[in-house]
This record gives C-alpha cells, sequence and structure tokens, in this order.
C-alpha cells in the first residue's frame, strides 16, 4: 500500500508508478479509521462516499495494487478481507476474513461475495449470494462499511496526470 501523492510524483516525473493492471484506492474516508477490535462487527455502510476526483487528490488516499499474493494459495482469484492470506488485507471490523474475492480474466475482473457478515455492494448496489458482477474503472466498492474504488491502472495515470477519468459506470 503506498500513498497516492507518492504516486503522483512518480508519475510527474516520468516514471511509471504502477505495474499491476488496475488498483484500489483505499482510506479516502474520513470515517473509515482502522478498527481497534477485528473481531468482525455489523455496521452499517457510510452514507455518502466522496466523488473519484475528490479522492484522487485526497492527501489521505492510498493505492493497493491488485496483485496475487505468495500468501494465496489459490490461483485466478485475489481475496479481500482481514486474513493474513488475502491479497490485500484491510483492517477494519466491518470486514470478514475473506469478505470478497476479485476473479481477474483478460480484459475483465469479476467481484464476488465471499459470504461476508456484513456484505458486499458495487456502485451501491449489494451483491446476492454467488453473484459475480463486472468491475469497470472507476466502480465503488463497499466491504462492510469499508468504501474502495476500483480502478485499471491506466485511467489511474489518467487521473493522476490530468485530474479527470472517464464517469463511473454505474
Amino acid at each position: 500500500m503506498r500513498p497516492l501523492s507518492e504516486l503522483r510524483d512518480l508519475a510527474a516525473a516520468g516514471a511509471v508508478p504502477v505495474y499491476a493492471p488496475a488498483v484500489l484506492l483505499v482510506e479516502f474516508w474520513k470515517g473509515a479509521s482502522p478498527a481497534r477490535e477485528f473481531r468482525t462487527s455489523t455496521l452499517s455502510a457510510p452514507d455518502s462516499i466522496p466523488a473519484l476526483l475528490a479522492v484522487a487528490t485526497d492527501p489521505q488516499t492510498h493505492v493497493v495494487e491488485l496483485e496475487k499474493s505468495p500468501r494465496n494459495p489459490y490461483d485466478g482469484f485475489l481475496f479481500l478481507g482481514r486474513a493474513s492470506t488475502c491479497d490485500v488485507i484491510i483492517r477494519d471490523a466491518s470486514i470478514s476474513k475473506t469478505h470478497a474475492v476479485i476473479e481477474p480474466s483478460p480484459g475483465r475482473w469479476r467481484l464476488r461475495d465471499n459470504r461476508s457478515r456484513n456484505g458486499t455492494w458495487r456502485n451501491g448496489q449489494r451483491l446476492k449470494e454467488n453473484e459475480r458482477v463486472e468491475l469497470a474503472s472507476g466502480d465503488v466498492i463497499v466491504l462492510g462499511s469499508y468504501p474502495i474504488y476500483f480502478v485499471l491502472s491506466p485511467d489511474l495515470m489518467k487521473l493522476l496526470a490530468r485530474g479527470s477519468m472517464r464517469p463511473p459506470r454505474g
């Protein structure tokens, strides 16, 4: 996990700061400070989520590259949750140990809830059990009460360079 400001500085210097095909933008929501108690609790989703352009300029925003971790023994699945075996570890009380799964394949990314206690949303719609939804750059994912932006790396570079990106699908 790296601060978005670090990537902005690298991009301004002409470097390619991201090698993964997609990233998650996290920790921008002021109310989503890490929980001290890591047992899953039932919490509600945030009332409002800042626009992607605002998130891209928020100094608290961090970037997580979507890559398979050596801790994950399964091919073709990227796990999001609190467990140490997850590819993206998020320490928040509203998130289950293996909360959700992103399934990357050539030219597409799919999201599914992994029978979490507090649910998974994409663009305001709660995923049903065993439902897989296709992700588009700019989609808002909410795990429990923790909001995340899914962004394809080329769009992130455009966002950093010009401060704009095509609007999210929704």
